[in-house]
């Protein structure tokens, strides 16, 4: 099981997540302190940051700016019913705005964020809009356009129920693969890569369980 720990605090400055790659870190957005590398205070580099750090491996999530990754579809999920670990997305500004879904309450959210030119870390509420349209930004930002789904599903008490998807093992998506029908139906390469670990497996080790299988392994 994978526990869903709400990030409250601020990582610590030195956490590879939120530092560059070019500076020895594991962050590929923008930097933002030359001096230490550090991708804060940026919410698209604090979010990337955090995703990683849930999911214990590189995200496919989008580097260009917060009001381009909704609709920058690289194989996770999408949808406005908020989940934990999720990216909540927002429009309405020159460059949107992206943050962390860390609990759920029954008209709100709670976010992990960071402001470019502002905090370095925040965890604020997001009210529920009462016309429906989502989710309320911290600063105000009522253009919502929903979340990007964490490829691990966590319950409402934080634990992880494994990939977010229809497949409960590496064999069960294996033998999807193999049969070719629905989602993989004519889906190769690295579009199959990227749509493997949207469900939340790695594609290599799912491979190596195709090549077993077509190999009349059991």
């Amino acid at each position: 099981m994978n526990e869903f720990i709400p990030r409250t605090r601020a990582p610590a400055e030195t956490d590879p997540h939120w530092i560059g790659t070019g500076y020895g870190g594991l962050n590929e957005c923008i930097v933002i302190d030359k001096k230490d590398g550090s991708v804060l205070a940026d919410c698209t580099g604090y979010a990337w940051g955090r995703f990683y750090e849930l999911i214990g491996r590189r995200p496919l999530l989008a580097r260009t700016d917060a009001r381009t990754w909704f609709n920058a579809y690289e194989g996770y999920s999408r949808g406005q019913t908020p989940a934990l670990g999720a990216v909540a997305c927002w429009a309405g500004t020159k460059h949107g705005h992206v943050a962390i879904v860390e609990s759920i309450g029954p008209d709100y959210i709670m976010i992990s964020q960071s402001n470019y030119g502002g905090a370095r870390f925040e965890y604020k509420k997001c009210l529920k809009r009462i016309d429906g349209g989502g989710y309320i930004s911290p600063g105000g930002n009522t253009a919502f356009q929903g979340f990007i789904y964490n490829p691990i599903a966590w319950d409402s008490q934080g634990s992880g129920s494994g990939a977010k998807g229809p497949y409960k093992d590496i064999d069960e998506i294996a033998k999807a693969i193999i049969r070719g029908t629905g989602p993989w139906y004519k889906c190769y390469g690295n579009n199959r890569w990227n749509k493997i670990r949207s469900y939340g497996f790695d594609p290599e080790q799912v491979q190596r369980r195709i090549n077993q299988l077509m190999a009349g392994g059991k």
